[in-house]
């Protein structure tokens, strides 16, 4: 089954730069996506031609592959096999802010939202090796590499939080010691 696994509607700099619509395969054969189609709620369409998704993996269409503006105050995307039935859809009404990304689990269908740092360049290289999981089938694990900046923004957050209160906690203490 495919799915639409994630979408980055709202991305530091830039939009045409670093939107990007992420596909996930969850079977356990490579599928081709020729002739599939994505389209937004808008209508805008765009028709996938000689790409192929590995056994549970993923492909990341971005903006200049798809010309696809994602909406930042919402938007739904559909997925479409080459007979156009409907296989997938993602929706989201929030406002996006910038530098979140929306999720679907696709075991449970919910839709969240996180903060990722994104670079600008979303790189479409699939890359497999074995697995390692707990498990130890051995089969081949494909993820999709996205060069990210190394830190997430909620780090900074949690720093910022903590800082707060350390000043907070010593000014209510230098009160109390000169009263």
């Amino acid at each position: 089954m495919m799915y639409i696994n994630e979408l980055s509607p709202n991305p530091v700099g830039k939009d045409t730069e670093g939107e990007y619509i992420k596909i996930y395969n969850d079977s356990d054969a490579l599928i081709s996506l020729s002739g599939w189609s994505i389209k937004d709620v808008s209508g805008k369409t765009f028709v996938v031609l000689q790409k192929s998704v590995p056994a549970r993996g993923f492909l990341v269409l971005d903006y200049q592959t798809t010309k696809i503006s994602l909406n930042n105050s919402g938007d739904t995307i559909y997925l479409y096999d080459q007979n156009k039935n409907l296989v997938d859809k993602l929706e989201y009404s929030q406002n996006i802010s910038d530098d979140v990304v929306v999720k679907k689990d696709i075991t449970t269908g919910k839709v969240s939202l996180s903060s990722e740092s994104i670079k600008k360049e979303i790189i479409e290289v699939v890359e497999a090796r074995p697995n390692t999981n707990s498990i130890g089938v051995g089969e081949p694990l494909t993820t999709q590499v996205i060069n990210g900046d190394g830190i997430d923004n909620l780090v900074f957050i949690g720093i910022g939080v903590s800082l707060a209160l350390a000043i907070a906690f010593w000014l209510a203490f230098k009160k109390v010691v000169d009263s």
